[in-house]
């Protein structure tokens, strides 16, 4: 699978391998496995640390475009500057979170994805 195109699709915050079963119990708890499907998100134990990568990023990114925007408009002293980047970035990791552990997800499933232990075991566990 294409990493970029399961980056995309993650952002759903479906199962992708079933792109309907909800990653997230919710907002601030990824389920292990795919309710519809079975699908196992985090089958080993240190699975969750690429979402706190991820999360790192997107708050690293928010705050850098925060200080920009705020430099640019140049209505707050550098102090203020400081505290609102801040704030934004601490703010982006709670507002991303959910979307930065489906993207961990989705780049685990398009790495390993098609390995046999990852894989649902059956059918599936609920019936349409």
């Amino acid at each position: 699978m294409n990493l970029i195109l399961a980056l995309l699709r993650s952002f759903d915050l479906r199962c992708p391998h079933c792109h309907s079963g909800a990653v997230m119990k919710n907002w601030v708890e990824a389920r292990r496995e795919c309710p519809d499907c079975g699908y196992e998100y985090l089958k080993e134990s240190g699975d969750f640390w690429g979402g706190i990568v991820f999360s790192y990023t997107y708050a690293a990114l928010t705050a850098l475009i925060a200080a920009a925007i705020l430099i640019g408009l140049d209505l707050l002293s550098v102090s203020e500057r400081v505290y609102v980047s801040v704030f934004t970035g601490a703010a982006a990791i709670f507002l991303f979170h959910p979307f930065t552990r489906a993207n961990w997800i989705a780049l685990m499933y398009a790495t390993r994805g098609h390995y046999a232990e990852y894989r649902p075991k059956g059918k599936g566990r609920r019936k349409r």
